[in-house]
């Protein structure tokens, strides 16, 4: 055995024990759209896409609610043992990453690129969260480790359930059909094409039955180019992606100054150089649709105001390909210096994850006695505001809002309560403190209040039950 391959496979074990640790010191609905899949994928086990609030929420997509059904069927409401459904569907994204790698590297620098993946710090964060950014990226890379099969129904199909697990994946279609043109003809693009978006665009329909818009996604988008056409909006904008993208791959975000956003255009320079290779080589049509998809996918960013290394996460295994692929000649010609950069890259990549690794001792899920004392003293048909809106409606079943940012007044805010038929508002301490909204009277008591968790639960123009 290689000493890059023992490194690589030494890398994966670390990996998988500290994807377990980390998974299991994140609380379930942490990250709110956890919970808000949860919610959705328990309404589709029994048939329905409205949640609890009465509404159809048309940015929830439907592939990874439909993944997480059977398993929320089975084990709700110890939704915290779904964190390691969630690890295993990391291990098959780093799975798919050497699947994908080694047609364009050798064996052992196509571990090494899966092992980079794995040990990733964005993807060690988000490696035990149920949301769909990685299913996507497994799938992603599967379908284009599959360009070269002849059965273009299974990738159509592939390329469909991508669409409705994340909106970006309509950009995977179009990237994967101009593979198919460039090796099999414009005809079976075509072909293709149009298989792959009739199911999104029956879903997009359906949604515009509901609540006619094709998809919150819309809204959100014309907002975020409201904020980034503002004055040097888009340039900052860009370095953040440079910075979160390229210096994020590295595990570089403890640098000071521009020593990350610089480490992030080398690594975007060198992929870029692994492109220009690729396309010279005899794998061009998966090179092109790789290299369009990811250029597609940061100018798709460029108009985002949301960032954060979850949203990069489906680029990242293509990123290192494409790096490895630029330094395959250094890599062969320089054995011992390839193997102590690859170390080095290893042992930082550790090094992070354990430096960054949440205190144990969290709560398998947000707020738990909360929820619980919530689930058994009020009324099944009350309705909640909180900012955990989601983790309301999955872990009691309430209906729930979350709040707005266009209030200006507690008179306001008390209206808008009573035009939603909002019975209870859930806050921690923190908010409390900064809104003067919450300051107990004739319209606002206070109901329970947990200190070790940082909740407050306010009545709304009701004394307490």
């Amino acid at each position: 055995m290689s000493r890059a391959r023992t490194w690589a496979l030494a890398a994966f074990a670390s990996a998988a024990c500290l994807q377990i640790i980390w998974s299991s010191r994140i609380p379930v609905g942490i990250y709110y759209d956890d919970a808000l899949y949860l919610c959705f994928a328990r309404a589709l086990s029994h048939l329905s896409i409205v949640l609890p609030d009465g509404r159809v929420h048309t940015d929830l997509l439907p592939s990874f609610g439909l993944l997480l059904a059977l398993p929320v069927r089975l084990f709700a409401p110890r939704f915290e043992l779904l964190r390691y459904f969630a690890v295993a569907l990391t291990w098959i994204a780093s799975f798919m990453t050497w699947r994908l790698a080694r047609g364009f590297l050798d064996e052992n620098w196509a571990l090494a690129a899966a092992a980079l993946f794995a040990l990733n710090t964005g993807v060690m964060m988000h490696c035990g969260a149920l949301m769909p950014d990685i299913a996507y990226t497994a799938l992603s890379l599967a379908l284009f480790a599959g360009l070269g099969s002849r059965r273009l129904g299974w990738l159509a199909a592939g390329a469909a359930a991508a669409a409705l697990m994340r909106p970006q994946g309509v950009l995977l279609i179009l990237s994967l059909a101009l593979a198919i043109a460039a090796a099999r003809g414009l005809k079976r693009a075509v072909v293709f094409l149009a298989s792959a978006l009739t199911l999104p665009a029956c879903w997009f329909a359906l949604c515009f039955r509901f609540s006619q818009t094709t998809g919150d996604y819309l809204g959100q988008w014309h907002r975020a180019m409201a904020r980034l056409a503002e004055s040097g909006g888009q340039l900052g904008h860009a370095a953040l992606q440079v910075v979160i993208l390229g210096g994020g791959a590295l595990n570089a975000s403890f640098l000071p100054g521009f020593a990350d956003l610089a480490l992030g255009f080398l690594m975007l320079g060198l992929a870029a150089g692994g492109v220009a290779r690729g396309l010279k080589g005899p794998h061009r049509p998966q090179i092109l649709a790789m290299a369009a998809y990811f250029v597609a996918i940061l100018c798709l960013h460029q108009t985002w105001f949301l960032q954060g290394y979850r949203y990069f996460i489906p680029l990242t295994s293509i990123l290192w390909i494409f790096v490895l692929l630029a330094v395959k000649p250094w890599l062969e010609r320089r054995g011992r210096l390839a193997l102590g950069a690859l170390a080095a890259l290893l042992v930082l990549a550790v090094y992070q994850d354990v430096a960054m690794l949440p205190p144990a001792g969290s709560p398998p899920t947000l707020w738990p006695e909360t929820m619980a004392w919530i689930a058994a003293n009020t009324p099944a048909q009350a309705r909640f505001q909180s900012i955990h809106d989601a983790s309301v409606m999955l872990f009691t079943g309430r209906p729930a809002v979350g709040f707005t940012r266009d209030l200006d007044s507690r008179e306001q805010w008390l209206a808008q309560c009573a035009s939603l038929h909002v019975d209870y508002a859930l806050v921690n301490q923190g908010t409390a403190l900064r809104t003067p909204w919450f300051k107990p009277d004739e319209s606002l008591s206070l109901v329970y209040r947990n200190p070790a968790e940082d909740s407050l639960l306010f009545a709304i123009g009701r004394s307490a039950p």
